[in-house]
């Protein structure tokens, strides 16, 4: 008990070291529980898919500029959703045509 109250007079002397060890503290817990909510959502929880097994995503490709991993835009996948080109029904994410 007698170390507490002497950690507290000590703490109370200098203002300063007060401020900058509690701000310290206080980014510390925040970053680290920020870090651990994006590390759950991202890879811990479930997609929010009845058959996420069945979640693909498609690449295409530009020979002329030796790309082989370009991802498709919004207006290619609207072609691939009218025409029916790989997938019977297209997922639908906020009114965006997902292929």
């Amino acid at each position: 008990m007698n170390d507490l109250r002497f950690a507290l007079r000590q703490l109370r002397k200098s203002p300063g070291f007060t401020f900058l060890a509690v701000l310290t503290l206080a980014l510390g817990i925040g970053m680290n529980t920020a870090i651990f909510s994006l590390m759950h959502d991202l890879f811990l929880r479930r997609l929010p898919f009845h058959e996420p097994e069945r979640v693909v995503r498609i690449y295409g490709e530009a020979k002329d500029r030796d790309l082989k991993e370009m991802p498709f835009s919004v207006p290619k996948s609207g072609i691939i959703e009218t025409h029916k080109l790989f997938f019977p029904a297209s997922p639908r994410i906020g009114g965006t045509v997902l292929s």
